[in-house]
């Protein structure tokens, strides 16, 4: 399919080079924006992005993924959430970034799914401990915060999994899909859900 964008259509092109034929393949495309799917090999489904026209000026985004069912399990949403993240943080404007997106993205998920990677053995184990899945999702929010347009902020709050909220108790910035969520509108990170959920007066009611 002819991709309006020249950029895109040249960055389209040598991601296949590199990663193989079929890893990016646009579904459709006019004067306005251009829709990809992108199948990374750790996932039997794939991403689905919206880039507009003016990209690389604008970043792309996440439209979700390309299976229903795959869609409704929370660790696909995850999935689409932690990678739409990774475009909004490693994007440049005038530069093209789908290939730092896919290597930071690669980065984040060996991070949370280390079972996933293979061992060296204990000679060549890190004596570095590695961060914790709070850290690393707290760092890519902050980096993704940092770079998402304002206008798009607040068009999307309470509206979207996409979203990075910030604990109401310790005021740390997560995604909102990692929170629990109220309707009062307060959303509360998973370590201190737990702390309030086990605090002396919850834990002891007669105390």
């Amino acid at each position: 399919m002819l991709i309006h964008n020249p950029a895109l259509a040249d960055e389209v092109a040598a991601l296949n080079a590199i990663y193989g034929d079929g890893v990016l393949v646009a579904s459709f495309s006019n004067e306005h924006h251009t829709t990809l799917s992108l199948k990374l090999p750790a996932f039997a489904f794939a991403f689905l992005l919206r880039v507009l026209n003016d990209y690389p000026q604008s970043p792309p985004e996440m439209l979700g993924v390309d299976d229903l069912v795959e869609s409704l399990k929370p660790e696909v949403q995850q999935a689409a959430v932690y990678l739409g993240a990774c475009m909004r943080a490693v994007h440049c404007p005038e530069t093209v970034s789908l290939f730092d997106t896919i290597e930071e993205f690669h980065t984040i998920y060996r991070s949370l799914h280390p079972e996933s990677q293979q061992s060296d053995g204990p000679d060549h184990a890190s004596e570095e401990k590695p961060a914790s899945r709070a850290e690393i999702l707290k760092d890519l929010a902050l980096r993704a915060r940092a770079k998402t347009d304002v206008k798009s902020t607040n068009r999307l709050a309470g509206e979207s999994p996409f979203d990075i909220v910030d604990c109401s108790a310790c005021l740390e910035s997560f995604f909102r899909i990692d929170t629990a969520n109220l309707q009062c509108k307060h959303s509360f990170c998973d370590d201190c859900l737990r702390d309030l959920s086990t605090g002396p007066a919850l834990a002891n009611p007669d105390a």
